[in-house]
Formats: structure tokens, C-alpha cells, sequence
């Protein structure tokens, strides 16, 4: 597997690579984490907070990185300085996650080619990428993003919807904490 290492607290490059299980955290989780202000951060921050203790591999796709800074910077305007640091204080830090270098065209071709008949295509090009990442990965894909959720949900069983909030799903933080137990 190709990874990217993210930098730790310390500067120094770090990367999981043990044979755990992998959860590939989407944008939105990864807002809702950092965001205390996010209507999903309670949920997101409780779902990290539980997964932790069984010390998984967390990878996070450079697409959600970039996405995550975008909306950080953007919407809740804050410096670029200080989103580094709150990025890289998660995912270097706490998470030790690491980041897959970005698809080429072909890579990316394939993947639409592969699920052309089937509503993922319907997804933004983002949400699309790091949902079949995490297909690929065979990682369980944690999101606050209801509507990737169902698309995804209809072909992939490993996507989790990580929210208390939204009456039309229940969240499946306890879904999750029972498929890492049994495994």
C-alpha cells in the first residue's frame, strides 16, 4: 500500500501500518471532531473516544485532509496557521493517521468505470473518492454525511453513520464497536 505519512506533533513522520482494523475517517467526521461548534461533534468526538481503546489504524484520505482545511479555513474562518496545527494535532498526534497520495486518472477512470451502474456515481467527486478508498481498503468508513451514508450503505456494509442528531438514522456507533469486538 502506498502511504502518505502525516507529521506528528513532534515533526517527526509517523504512520500505522499495523494489521488492526482500518477506519478511513471521511470529511465530515473529521469537521466534526475538530469543530466544537459542529451540530455532529458530540457524537464524532464520542465515536473517537470509544474506537481509540482497540487502537486502530486510522487512515484518512488526502481528499478529506484538503476538504477539512477548505471548510475550516472557509466557514469557520480561522487562520491557516492555527488549522494546521489542529489538523496535524489530530491526525499526526492523537490519531497517527496516514493519508493515500492522490489517484491518477486512470485509478480515479476505473473506479467510475467499476461502480457506473450504481448510485455512487451520484456523489460529489470528493465524497465518491474517498468512499470507494475506503471500499478498496476494506476500512470501516466512519461519516456524518447522511446522504453518502445511504448511497454508500447500499453497496458497501462498512460505512458508519456517526451522529445522534438526525431522526432519519440512529447512530451506528454501537454497530461499530461490535464489528471491531467480533473480528
Amino acid at each position: 500500500m502506498d502511504n502518505e505519512k502525516i507529521e506528528g506533533k513532534s515533526g517527526e513522520a509517523t504512520a500505522q501500518t499495523s494489521n488492526n482494523v482500518i477506519i478511513l475517517a471521511d470529511t465530515s467526521w473529521v469537521v466534526a471532531v475538530l469543530d466544537e461548534k459542529d451540530s455532529h461533534h458530540i457524537s464524532a468526538e464520542s465515536s473517537l473516544g470509544a474506537l481509540l481503546p482497540y487502537k486502530p489504524s486510522f487512515h484518512v484520505p488526502v481528499l478529506a485532509a484538503l476538504e477539512t482545511m477548505s471548510k475550516l479555513i472557509r466557514v469557520n474562518k480561522i487562520s491557516v496557521k492555527k488549522c494546521r496545527k489542529k489538523i496535524l494535532d489530530l491526525l499526526g498526534g492523537k490519531l497517527h493517521a496516514y493519508g493515500r497520495r492522490p489517484l491518477n486518472f486512470s485509478e480515479i477512470l476505473a473506479r467510475y468505470e467499476g461502480y457506473s451502474r450504481k448510485d455512487m456515481k451520484s456523489l460529489t467527486a470528493i465524497d465518491f473518492c474517498i468512499a470507494t478508498e475506503g471500499i478498496g481498503l476494506g476500512a470501516k468508513i466512519l461519516t456524518c454525511d447522511l446522504k453518502m451514508y445511504k448511497i454508500v450503505k447500499r453497496y458497501y456494509d462498512e460505512i458508519y453513520f456517526m451522529s445522534d442528531i438526525v431522526d432519519a438514522q440512529k447512530s451506528d456507533l454501537a454497530r461499530l464497536i461490535h464489528s471491531i469486538q467480533i473480528r
